[in-house]
């Protein structure tokens, strides 16, 4: 029987969290797993910015230039016919870069018999529009480019992000490489159908976000519990200000400060803690790194790796605006889109913020201007919950992890019952 191998492609600092967040871990006990870690090529600047630990594993390499990538492509070439290939490609094309290694992808390894993945399922949407009301991103090209010209907050901004834009224009005249969509969510297949710089035969597979998937495969793996008999809320923390966040790569201004943003947050959490009656625990966010009693959150204790598990069994999550807030949608708990007088400045977050919360069927809160009572924030919509899982979270009834689909549906490899729940 031929072996298989399942690549990565990853254009950033590859971590632990994000080897988890992949499923790697599973697809490794029926497939060869390779990791090629771009990040020196395509990155290095950015994603030797952010604090988490570069993750070391033998099945993990580090490609520093243009020579090695092709000899990387050149012996898998070789290997095309003798074993299974399925590589998830998550290079974009919003680089010369990005196009470079994208178009060697496609001399190198156009062949009939292997499996390229491109995935349409960040789990949080790229515009928000909601029935009738017309989103606050347009949709068009000078329309983007006048969206851009409005938000940007730097002249360095400004020609990265018309840079990346038209990098991402002009790869539609490239040759395609996916062979296969993966999509989740109505949200998701909209931009698949309406990306030109993919082939329009490849196979859509329908599945879920990853966090909607990495919560299905827990299912076969023993929980953490509840990590306190107290009953308490999550905040979904962000790298900023205090670490670097992905505003670097844009070159875009940070207007949080760490001085006034933390002791502002931390007199909000008492607040939040007399009236509702929980302690407030932090999800920790990959690229940061803080302690487990953090004194920038007033001593109280931040987790990493356990989103899922902290929003299951919380009470309610507070958030700016975080892809994990699918975990909240997962497990239906009430939200509270927070920002503060600071960051009423950034009108990029902004629209994030109050997009989200639209999506929900809630308002913001100024922690600099706290309401009262928080009762009313404290509700789930049942409605805007389900819209939002249709459109950014699933497109599949089915409770299948995407590393089992992509095992079974794509590679062909039969998993011999492992997923059964």
């Amino acid at each position: 029987m031929n072996k298989s191998i399942y690549i990565v492609l990853y254009p950033y600092k590859f971590t632990e969290h994000i080897y988890n967040y992949l499923e790697l871990d599973v697809f490794k006990k029926f497939s060869k797993v390779e990791v090629w870690d771009l990040s020196p090529l395509l990155t290095a600047k950015f994603s030797n910015s952010y604090s988490a630990e570069r993750f070391e594993s033998n099945e993990i390499c580090q490609i520093k230039n243009f020579s090695e990538f092709i000899i990387k492509l050149r012996r898998l070439n070789s290997q095309i016919g003798n074993a299974k290939i399925c590589i998830y490609n998550a290079i974009p094309n919003q680089s010369f870069k990005d196009l470079i290694c994208n178009f060697l992808i496609y001399v190198y390894l156009k062949k009939p018999s292997l499996s390229i993945l491109k995935a349409y399922f960040g789990g949080i949407p790229t515009h928000f529009n909601i029935g009738n009301e017309s989103s606050l991103i347009e949709k068009g090209y000078f329309s983007r480019i006048k969206r851009l010209l409005k938000t940007s907050t730097s002249f360095q901004e400004i020609k990265r992000r018309i840079s990346s834009l038209f990098f991402s224009n002009f790869a539609r005249l490239l040759p395609s490489t996916a062979t296969h969509l993966l999509i989740a969510g109505e949200h998701y297949l909209e931009e698949a159908i309406s990306d030109k710089t993919v082939n329009k035969t490849a196979q859509k597979v329908f599945l879920h976000c990853q966090d909607y998937s990495n919560s299905l495969l827990k299912r076969n793996i023993s929980q953490m519990g509840n990590l306190s008999e107290v009953k308490y809320a999550v905040l979904l923390d962000a790298p900023g200000p205090m670490f670097t966040s992905d505003y670097t790569i844009l070159k875009r201004k940070v207007f949080l400060t760490t001085e006034v943003w933390y002791p502002t947050l931390t007199a909000f959490f008492d607040k939040l803690e007399l009236d509702t009656g929980v302690k407030i625990k932090i999800a920790g966010h990959y690229k940061a790194k803080h302690p487990f009693i953090a004194p920038c959150f007033g001593n109280r204790e931040v987790y990493y790796h356990k989103t899922s598990d902290l929003v299951k069994n919380c009470e309610y999550v507070i958030t700016r605006s975080s892809a994990a807030t699918s975990y909240a949608v997962m497990f239906n708990k009430p939200v509270l889109f927070i920002y503060s007088d600071e960051l009423q400045g950034d009108d990029l977050a902004m629209h994030d913020i109050y997009g989200m919360a639209h999506l929900l069927g809630t308002n913001p809160i100024n922690i600099n201007q706290y309401p009262d009572s928080f009762n009313q924030f404290l509700k789930v919509n049942e409605q805007h919950y389900h819209y939002y899982k249709m459109a950014c979270l699933t497109s599949t009834l089915s409770q299948r992890p995407n590393v089992q689909t992509i095992l079974e549906d794509i590679m062909h490899i039969d998993t011999k019952g492992v997923f059964e729940l």
